[in-house]
């Protein structure tokens, strides 16, 4: 069986000096310069050509604009014809079924 080290009393947690890299520095220092000795590596992400060309064909069909489509209703809403007992009910048809 191996040797064990002491353990510690739990009064470690009292103690008021500073230790590892803040050891040596005032208050002052430590707190104006925050994470100053402190290396942080960087983040990568790689995404695969797949994943763009997916990505892109998604932006595309999202961003297209059936100006056939808002042509015919803005029409319709200048006419007066776009709002039509029928349509409400169907409207009020599809959000009760939508809830239900």
């Amino acid at each position: 069986m191996t040797d064990v080290g002491r353990i510690p009393g739990g009064n470690e947690a009292l103690r008021t000096e500073a230790i590892g890299r803040a050891a040596g520095r005032s208050d002052e220092t430590s707190r104006s310069q925050p994470g100053v000795g402190v290396e942080r590596g960087s983040d990568t992400v790689d995404v695969s050509d797949e994943a763009r060309s997916a990505a892109a064909r998604l932006t595309a069909d999202a961003t297209e604009i059936r100006e056939d489509l808002v042509d015919r209703v803005r029409t319709q809403i200048e006419s007066g014809e776009y709002e039509s007992p029928v349509k409400i009910a169907g409207a009020i048809d599809n959000m009760l079924d939508s809830i239900s």
